[in-house]
């Protein structure tokens, strides 16, 4: 039976980081910018109201970063999983 070699294992390690890397940065910036809308929403001045539809829409667009995260967490672990069973499957030999 063959095996994955070492150097396929650790090229695929990377590509695989450097997504996970990618959709963190992604999701937390869109995160941040959330967060400083809502941050700029409430910061008033003496007597002032805040801004409620602001700070909605920044609460919005927080969670659309988590969600953003989360999701490319969840298709990355599917596509590790996919790609293992695919691999495993080219890999037997065939009983034809």
């Amino acid at each position: 039976m063959d095996t994955v070699s070492v150097t396929e294992g650790i090229t695929y390690g990377f590509r695989i980081m450097i997504y996970y890397v990618a959709v963190v940065i992604v999701g937390q910036v869109i995160a941040a910018v959330g967060g400083g809308m809502v941050a700029a929403a409430t910061e008033t001045g003496f007597r002032q109201e805040p801004n409620f539809g602001l700070a909605l829409f920044g609460l919005l667009v927080g969670l659309l970063g988590a969600v953003v995260v989360f999701a490319g967490i969840f298709g990355a672990i599917y596509k590790v999983i996919a790609d293992g069973v695919a691999k495993g499957r080219s890999m037997t030999p065939s009983t034809d």
